[in-house]
């Protein structure tokens, strides 16, 4: 059997360990990516259509990575991926199960399937914010859509994970440890939140 992030009544989600720790209503229209970074290439790359913000999506992850064991469960069950043909041009965007990838892949113990859509990140306008967890230096990395920064008027350099990978439509904002995020979820928060107001 193979079991789909956005499958709620799937065996995976209901685990002891919470992963939504925060209200999810009044949902925002934030969208996002979720990546995974393992062995040298993004091997997960999960639409989410909602509340993609850091002060939600980015401190949920950050809750997720401050656990070692947590970070070992995604390494050890990269392997049961398995990726779903795409149809048509943007049918990732059918799966928006976001952040529920993560404890989905954590809490498998059969063969996961998966929408890859990492094409998504180079839509700098609707593509708001994007999440790579670096399962290879165990980095957390924050990305921005270039259009929010365009508004600023700013013109940042490319670099990082989707850099690497040719997204040219995201900038990376914060990049660390997870080891270091148990005391820094407020301070990373806030560095993603530079520069742009009250709209988190």
């Amino acid at each position: 059997m193979i079991v789909m992030a956005s499958d709620a009544n799937h065996p995976y989600t209901k685990q002891q360990h919470s992963l939504i720790t925060q209200p999810l209503n009044p949902k925002m229209g934030t969208s996002h990516l979720i990546c995974l970074y393992y062995n040298g290439r993004i091997v997960v790359a999960q639409y989410g259509g909602h509340d993609g913000y850091p002060s939600y999506t980015g401190r949920e992850i950050m809750d997720l990575l401050s656990d070692a064991r947590y970070i070992r469960r995604l390494q050890a069950n990269i392997s049961l991926i398995r990726y779903r043909k795409s149809r048509s041009p943007g049918d990732y965007c059918d799966d928006d199960s976001g952040l529920q990838i993560l404890d989905t892949i954590a809490y498998a113990r059969e063969p996961v399937l998966h929408s890859f859509g990492l094409e998504f990140a180079n839509d700098g306008g609707i593509c708001e914010w994007s999440y790579v967890v670096d399962l290879d230096a165990e980095v957390l990395e924050v990305y921005c859509g270039v259009s929010g920064l365009g508004r600023m008027g700013v013109r940042p350099a490319m670099r990082g994970r989707l850099a690497e990978a040719g997204i040219t439509q995201q900038v990376l904002k914060v990049s660390i440890p997870c080891i270091d995020l148990p005391g820094d979820k407020e301070e990373l928060v806030e560095a993603c939140k530079a520069g742009f107001g009250d709209v988190f």
